[in-house]
């Protein structure tokens, strides 16, 4: 094969390193960029073997041998390094005679130094977002904590009122009822705060959970609050398990904020119509290779474009909206638990569902 011409479109190329390496594995050429981003004496490795120079500089191990890359299962492949404080990519692409036959591959070298720092502001942006949507459902959650902490405290509080009206009045045979009723009231606000505590456990890493557990804990936490805005909420599930490995903070934070959304929605249309019975169901199935996780409420559905409702900043929430939360949502969900979220139905009823593959 005649490399001639892709050695005279590359030698003269300032910003780019390039190597061109035949079948038999010996670099045919190398031009001056390449040399000179790895302090290569010039022209010393033109006609070695591609495993010397890989031996030789330690940035380029990440390419371990000739036999390696021709091996590799795709006809260009990408390599990330760091070389000083910039990052490089080399790519390697197959030289192939008619097309079929292997017959050698170039390397180029880039600096995607820029990239990379875009990329890690678009991550560290993300991160922010992620951590100001957590403190939105925190407190969500700490209203909800409030809301199912006054119904056993009102009780004990009454039940103090009754012993002391006994102690009074002499009918010592009714105190043992009174202190059976405070000690369930404080079991259950024992039981509330110890589902918090494991519901707000900070973890982001992976480990194997039980879906059903989670929304469980999420039902007994929000389900005050919901009962004091007349919303009912449910929760129906398929019999079996439903285990998987995932990071079950970024399960929870989701299913709060589309919790958040329905109830919102249903507050709203509760005021407007007096008759209005509001409901929230979740489900809880099995779907083929994945877990499905359902929140459905009877609201007035999505009034706009189904595509934006996922976009940041995008709100139909007059003055109290930021527009986030189903964004920040769909990230966890694609991005970090590689699952789906969707808008299965936009409408009697409202329908969310979250996708996890099963383990």
């Amino acid at each position: 094969m005649a490399f001639s011409e892709v050695e005279r479109a590359f030698a003269k190329t300032p910003n780019l390193g390039f190597l061109l390496v035949n079948k038999y594995g010996i670099v045919k050429f190398i031009n001056k960029k390449f040399e000179h981003v790895f302090a290569l004496e010039r022209k010393k490795y033109c006609g070695a073997k591609l495993n010397a120079l890989i031996g030789e500089v330690a940035e380029l191990k990440t390419l371990k041998s000739f036999g390696y890359l021709k091996n590799l299962s795709r006809n260009t492949s990408d390599f990330v390094i760091r070389k000083d404080a910039k990052y490089l990519r080399l790519n390697i692409s197959n030289i192939l005679e008619s097309g079929r036959d292997f017959d050698g591959f170039i390397v180029t070298l880039s600096d995607i130094t820029h990239e990379k720092e875009l990329e890690y502001k678009e991550m560290e942006h993300e991160r922010m977002l992620i951590a100001h949507a957590k403190m939105a459902t925190m407190g969500e959650m700490i209203n909800s904590i409030s809301h199912q902490q006054r119904q056993p405290l009102s009780s004990i509080l009454l039940s103090l009122d009754n012993i002391q009206e006994c102690v009074e009045t002499g009918e010592f045979k009714s105190i043992k009822e009174h202190i059976a009723l405070c000690k369930s009231s404080v079991k259950l606000m024992d039981e509330t705060i110890g589902a918090f505590r494991n519901f707000y456990r900070n973890d982001t890493k992976l480990s194997t959970v039980d879906l059903k557990n989670i929304i469980k804990e999420l039902v007994l936490i929000t389900k005050p609050q919901m009962n004091a805005h007349g919303i009912l909420l449910e929760f129906k599930c398929e019999e079996g398990d439903f285990i998987i490995n995932t990071v079950a903070s970024y399960v929870k934070q989701i299913l709060i904020s589309l919790l958040a959304n329905a109830k919102d929605e249903l507050i709203d249309l509760a005021h407007r119509d007096m008759e209005f019975e509001p409901k929230i169901r979740i489900e809880l199935q099995n779907c083929k290779d994945e877990v499905c996780i359902d929140v459905s409420d009877n609201g007035r559905g999505v009034r706009s474009d189904k595509d934006k409702i996922f976009e940041p900043f995008f709100t139909t929430k007059k003055n109290t909206g930021t527009g986030m939360g189903l964004y920040v949502a769909r990230i966890l969900a694609v991005e970090r638990l590689k699952g789906r979220l969707v808008l299965k139905n936009a409408k009697n009823p409202t329908q969310f569902s979250l996708f996890l593959k099963i383990l």
